[in-house]
């Protein structure tokens, strides 16, 4: 399902009174383009009828939902997506041309940089599974500094971590590369 939002001062209103969390983090952006998507994603949070209250965290920040479904939330440029799955999910969008070839020695392997080179498109891919992996453990920033290699998914291989098998879903939405992976 694909949903457009548009801020309207009657939407902001709504947030601020329906996901009141949501509206104070927002208010911690430094750029009003940030503070928006974080915005809209409580609009798709109420599209998919999941209303502040049923989402709680794990000690490291990783949200989940009271009946025991899994979420995930990114946004990128002008695109916010929010993923509720069954099983545990981790989704990240990001903007072709957004990832620097400079991120590539730090968080890819020496295959993966060997792959990606200095294409734009390949970098991103990268980028987006590793995140959207990140988000699926819980382990944020942390995992993608343990070398773990997401090489196979851009095959539509899966990998084995901690002894779950690992999938991956790839999309192109113009600009933008959709990762969405589960376990």
């Amino acid at each position: 399902m694909m949903t457009a939002v548009e801020l309207t001062p009657t939407a902001v209103e709504f947030i601020e009174k329906n996901y009141p969390e949501r509206y104070k983090k927002s208010l911690g952006y430094k750029e009003k383009s940030d503070a928006d998507l974080c915005l809209c994603t409580a609009v798709l949070l109420d599209k998919a009828g999941i209303s502040e209250g049923e989402i709680q965290y794990t000690d490291n920040g990783k949200p989940y939902l009271t009946d025991g479904r899994y979420i995930s939330i990114s946004h990128s440029g002008n695109r916010c997506v929010l993923a509720v799955f069954d099983c545990p999910v981790g989704i990240d969008i990001e903007e072709v041309g957004r990832v620097k070839t400079t991120v590539s020695s730090r968080f890819f392997t020496s295959s993966e940089q060997e792959w990606a080179s200095d294409d734009e498109v390949r970098l991103t891919v990268l980028w987006t599974l590793k995140e959207a992996l990140s988000k699926l453990t819980g382990d944020g920033i942390k995992m993608l500094f343990d070398g773990v290699e997401v090489l196979p998914l851009t095959r539509g291989k899966s990998i084995i971590l901690d002894g779950k098998k690992i999938t991956a879903e790839l999309q192109f939405l113009g600009d933008y590369v959709l990762a969405i992976i589960t376990s």
